[in-house]
Parts: structure tokens; C-alpha cells; sequence
């Protein structure tokens, strides 16, 4: 308090002087909050393609190369809870859902999808203001871990049977990121990896995201869709650092 009591009572803070400084505090505020915009970048890929660890290498190299503060989130905004967290509580549901392999769900119900989907596409729709308000603004980088891709063109995962059209459609309501990588890589490679796909789900669901990147890609003005091999990590992570420092600049 003394010390605060004896700036102000400092020349250079006195008079017309004294408000200048404090516009000038304020400006350089407003400047931190809106001056300077954040970025998303989404991952997608079949489990085993690389995901995880292309994105702890890229999270490394942006807070070490850029000094920008990076927020990686899995899959959706998480501003609702996944949805046995009402029946489980948040904590037994992330485990149970951790330890259990991916398009194991059974549900063929379209009420019971268009339930599920509903109520997870409400926490993209709102949840991408959100996103934006506490990152985007303040100049944070956020990183996806999957995305909505995954609703698009591998809604098994999510427990969820519906048009493939119908939800490529919802993705026209959602600000789109500034860059979307797919990284895919042969079978052999994958299944070297995890073994969690037999091949033919392999090349099924890679060549459905290379269809609906390259669709993204056409209807864009800037290509920001961008398939990666991630045979050798050293270049997937060049590539990437190198869009991602051309899209920022």
C-alpha cells in the first residue's frame, strides 16, 4: 500500500500526466484480451495412427518456440459431462470409459442416437463459445484430441447410428478451426501400434477421412484440411510447426 501510495504521489503521476498512464494501462489491457488471437488445431485419426504423441511433441514445441500458452482438450468442448456421468458420477464414467475399447457400443436405436448426438452437439455448439471466450481471445493455442470428424465418419465410436449426411450437416454451425490434421498411416504400421482395429475398419475409416478432407478442402477458400502420413514423427512434426507458423503469421 506504501508503495502504490508513493507512485502515485510521483510527478510523472500527477495532472494530465497521470491519466495518460492510465489510458495507456487500459489500452495495453484491452490489448492483451482482444489484440492478440488464439488458434484451434484439431487431430484426427484411427487409433494408432500417432495422435497422442504428435500432440505432445507439437504442445512442446509451441509453448517452447511460440511462448504461447496451449490447452489441449479431447474430442469436445467438455462443457457437459459425458453423458453416464449423470447415471455414474463424472469420475467412474471417464474410467470406465478409459478402460474400455472404442466402437464397442451396441445401441441401434435412432430415438436413443439422435438423444446421444443432440445432447453432445449441443456441447459443440455452446461449448465453442466457451472455447473461444476463455482461449481463443486471450491468445492460447487449443489443440483437439479427435474432433467432430469423428461424429461425421466414425459415429460408432460414440455409441450413435445415424445418417452420415445428417451429421456432416451439423458441422455448417460450427466455427471452423483454423487447421484440421488427419494423420493416417498403412495398416501394418497401425496395427504395429495398437491393435485395437482389424485392417479392413483400417482402410475404411482412413479412406473416409481422406474423402471428407479433401470435400472440407474443396469448399474452402483456404485449405486448412490437411491429410499427414505420420510414418516418421521427426517430419509429421516439422509439417505441422511449419502450417501451423504460416497459418499464424
Amino acid at each position: 500500500i506504501l508503495l502504490v501510495q508513493w507512485v502515485m504521489q510521483h510527478g510523472a503521476n500527477q495532472g494530465i500526466q497521470a491519466l495518460r498512464n492510465r489510458l495507456s494501462y487500459l489500452c495495453d489491457t484491452a490489448r492483451s484480451y482482444f489484440g492478440t488471437r488464439g488458434m484451434v488445431i484439431t487431430f484426427s485419426g484411427v487409433d494408432g495412427a500417432g495422435k497422442s504423441t504428435v500432440i505432445e511433441h507439437v504442445r512442446h514445441e509451441l509453448e517452447k518456440k511460440l511462448r504461447k500458452r496451449v490447452v489441449v482438450l479431447r474430442h469436445r468442448p467438455s462443457l457437459l459431462p459425458i453423458l453416464s456421468a449423470w447415471t455414474k458420477g463424472k469420475a467412474r464414467a471417464e474410467q470406465d470409459a478409459a478402460a474400455t475399447l472404442p466402437r464397442q457400443g451396441n445401441n441401434r436405436s435412432q430415438l436413443n442416437s439422435l438423444i446421444r448426438f443432440s445432447y453432445y452437439y449441443f456441447d459443440y455448439l455452446a461449448g465453442q463459445f466457451v472455447v473461444w471466450a476463455r482461449h481463443i481471445r486471450r491468445g492460447d493455442i487449443v489443440l483437439y484430441d479427435r474432433y467432430y470428424f469423428d461424429f461425421i465418419n466414425d459415429s460408432v465410436r460414440s455409441n450413435i447410428t445415424l445418417p452420415p449426411a445428417m451429421l456432416r450437416a451439423g458441422y455448417a454451425l460450427l466455427l471452423k478451426p483454423d487447421l484440421n490434421f488427419f494423420l493416417y498411416a498403412d495398416a501394418d504400421t497401425i496395427l504395429s501400434r495398437k491393435q485395437e482395429l482389424d485392417r479392413q475398419t483400417i482402410g475404411s475409416l482412413t479412406e473416409r477421412y481422406l474423402t471428407l478432407f479433401r470435400e472440407l478442402n474443396g469448399s474452402d477458400t483456404k485449405p486448412r484440411y490437411i491429410p499427414l502420413e505420420n510414418q516418421h514423427l521427426h517430419e509429421t512434426i516439422h509439417t505441422i510447426f511449419t502450417r501451423i507458423r504460416q497459418q499464424a503469421a
